[in-house]
């Protein structure tokens, strides 16, 4: 009879303590950070997209490629496997003029003297376009451009790691 009522004692004390200490393993703290070089023919990368997509569930993400120094940043991702895919700046086909119609006679465009909000004028800087500063299109290889085709992999895990992308 004493033996029982002590380990009824002892499993309800077992089991508090793990109420008390699960939340704390929970997902909350669960995500790493990226950051990197992304070479193209062993030179930095001038510009475009690199995707981070898991291979089993969880968040990925997307980050731009600095068009300067080929240099990416991502934070928040899902700790694990994650397939990489890198997306060159996208080449501009459309010829002047809106294409074969000619500019669209709907087209809304501002007056030439509308005032530019601060916000907007702090962000870009005076006189900067910010369309032309998305880096030099290259000619990645498709295989590295699709979830599917992607032979190139990273390991996510707890904190900040550097991780270089080789392209060609």
């Amino acid at each position: 009879m004493w033996t029982i009522r002590w380990a009824k004692r002892r499993a309800v004390v077992v089991l508090l303590a793990l109420f008390v200490f699960l939340p704390a393993t929970g997902c909350g703290g669960k995500k790493g950070s990226l950051k990197g070089t992304v070479y193209f023919k062993d030179k930095p990368m001038p510009g475009g997209q690199i995707t981070f997509v898991p291979t089993e569930g969880g968040g990925g993400g997307t980050a731009t490629i600095d068009p300067k120094d080929g240099t990416y940043s991502i934070d928040k991702l899902s700790l694990g496997k994650m397939k990489v895919i890198v997306q060159p700046v996208a080449t501009t086909s459309i010829p002047p003029g809106g294409g074969r119609g000619g500019p669209r006679k709907d087209a809304f465009s501002p007056p030439k003297d509308a005032p530019i909000p601060d916000d907007i004028r702090d962000k870009f800087g005076p006189g900067k376009d910010p369309s032309k500063d998305l880096g030099k299109p290259v000619p990645v290889d498709k295989k590295y451009q699709s979830a599917d085709t992607t032979p190139l992999t990273v390991t996510v895990e707890k904190g900040e790691k550097t991780e270089d992308i080789k392209v060609d």
